[in-house]
């Protein structure tokens, strides 16, 4: 929700100081030109889009029958109801984590939109790449979470 907030900050504050006119990309090379406005609804409406889908997506897994879930291990993680509770609990966590790492992709998105369309210079192109790398690892990550077994059947085997 606070990553929703600063993205959604980020986006009024370029908003406010772009030119009427936005260049989105080189307009020579198949690059386009749309108005602030047009700027404005566009940004703000993908950034609500991607946000309500990825939070539905999370709280929606409980819903999915278990032929159609598809994570690593899954007959290990379904096997009780304990794991089946951690799984949502983790798949919901994993997407609220992805839900920040892109909102912070496209904070520096439109950071270097309006860097293309002001007089500064910032130098933002790079952290593209960086965003890039978290995203990958992030969904490495996933099946890392998903190999490993439960803790509620760790703790089942342990106690005995």
């Amino acid at each position: 929700m606070l990553s929703f907030l600063t993205c959604f900050a980020i986006i009024l504050l370029t908003y406010a100081n772009l030119p009427l006119n936005v260049n989105i990309g080189d307009v020579q090379n198949n690059g386009f030109v749309i108005t602030r406005n047009l700027y404005f609804y566009y940004t703000a409406g993908l950034l609500l889009f991607l946000n309500i889908v990825l939070n539905i997506a999370g709280k929606a897994i409980q819903f999915v029958p278990k032929e159609g879930v598809i994570i690593p291990n899954k007959k290990i993680w379904l096997t009780n109801k304990k794991s089946t509770k951690e799984l949502f609990f983790l798949v919901k966590a994993w997407t609220r984590g992805l839900a920040f790492i892109l909102n912070l992709f496209l904070c520096v998105f439109y950071g270097v939109l309006y860097n293309q369309n002001s007089e500064g210079n910032f130098m933002l192109g790079w952290t593209l790449y960086l965003i890039a790398g978290m995203l990958a690892a992030w969904f490495l990550y996933f099946f890392v979470l998903f190999l490993s077994k439960p803790k509620s059947l760790k703790e089942e085997y342990s106690k005995k």
